[in-house]
């Protein structure tokens, strides 16, 4: 998805906006017969509509939109909306506003039905994750939400599989834990085995591993290529926790990771659009739940590593305005 904004308009023209643009800046909007602006996409043929992209911190901001036919023109018009609103629900969810769109949650639930795909329940599951007066959390849900994040890592092909293992066998330590000591609680857990407990232990690797996710995401959604994604998220919350031979090793992750739109077109490869929205979707659930586990090993002091002590950056713009 190197392209966040690229539609076939009449079947001959395309608007693309590359990698590196701001999500914050691009504006898709049809003019009518009116020139409202000196940055607009100029239709070739007489008497053609004008499409206007406002894209301040965009180098490549001037295109040019070919429409072939009369009677396509309002076919165009339409391609054009759906893209400005797909793109102004990005700017949206990307900054959590839970309710920018509830017709992308509808659209996803309805093809998770129809073709038997988990990706509904990778945004339900967290969504469904009840954080208790505390901040704290069940296990048996906790660990079921997690688990719907397996299916996204699915996504990056055996790259991810060490990963994969790795936090399964991180959630079945935590939940193990629960059950020797008979509590059903992430917190509860955690009081008893203390800071260097096997439980304890596992639950803040499976934090780390949601702060990689979320930095790696948000940033791929913002238009940054999935492996400078993954890259600059790894060196920005595990390179911190990780023992000098990993890092080695894990630095070089992104050579073996697909491009965006390899790793949206094996979640839903018909519409690669709606699964970047979904993912969207699924940081606004996430986020909270994530909230909630950092503040709780802050204030017990058992994350050693500063930069992993740190809220979600979306959270932080949220909670400054």
């Amino acid at each position: 998805w190197e392209d966040l904004v690229r539609g076939w308009v009449g079947g001959r023209a395309w608007c693309g906006v590359g990698e590196g643009f701001d999500l914050e800046c691009v504006r898709i909007q049809w003019l009518g017969d009116e020139t409202m602006s000196s940055r607009s996409l100029q239709g070739k043929k007489r008497g053609h509509r004008r499409a206007q992209t406002t894209v301040p911190n965009f180098s490549n901001d001037l295109a040019e939109l070919h429409l072939e036919e009369e009677d396509e023109q309002e076919d165009s018009i339409r391609r054009l909306r759906r893209s400005s609103i797909r793109v102004q629900h990005l700017k949206d969810v990307s900054s959590g506003n839970k309710d920018s769109s509830p017709n992308v949650r509808r659209k996803i639930e309805e093809i998770s039905i129809r073709t038997g795909a988990q990706f509904y329940d990778v945004i339900a599951k967290w969504e469904e994750l009840v954080i208790l007066k505390n901040g704290d959390m069940q296990v048996d849900m906790f660990v079921d939400a997690y688990k719907q994040i397996l299916y996204v890592l699915d996504a990056f092909g055996s790259v991810f599989g060490i990963i994969k293992q790795d936090l399964k066998s991180q959630m079945a330590k935590t939940k193990e834990q629960c059950t020797r000591y008979g509590v059903d609680t992430l917190q509860k857990m955690a009081d008893i085995d203390g800071k260097n407990g096997k439980g304890t232990q596992s639950l803040i690797w499976l934090k780390r591993t949601l702060q990689f996710t979320e930095v790696m995401l948000t940033k791929m959604l913002t238009g940054i290529a999935l492996p400078e994604a993954v890259d600059y998220a790894y060196h920005n919350t595990l390179i911190y926790a990780h023992p000098f031979v990993v890092r080695a090793i894990a630095k070089n992750i992104r050579f073996a990771t697909p491009d965006t739109q390899t790793f949206l077109s094996r979640i839903y490869k018909q519409d690669t659009q709606l699964v970047s929205l979904g993912i969207a979707e699924f940081l606004i659930s996430l986020r909270p739940r994530m909230v909630a586990l950092v503040s709780f090993f802050n204030k017990r002091k058992y994350e050693e590593h500063k930069p992993l002590q740190a809220l979600p950056e979306a959270v932080n713009k949220v909670n400054s305005k």
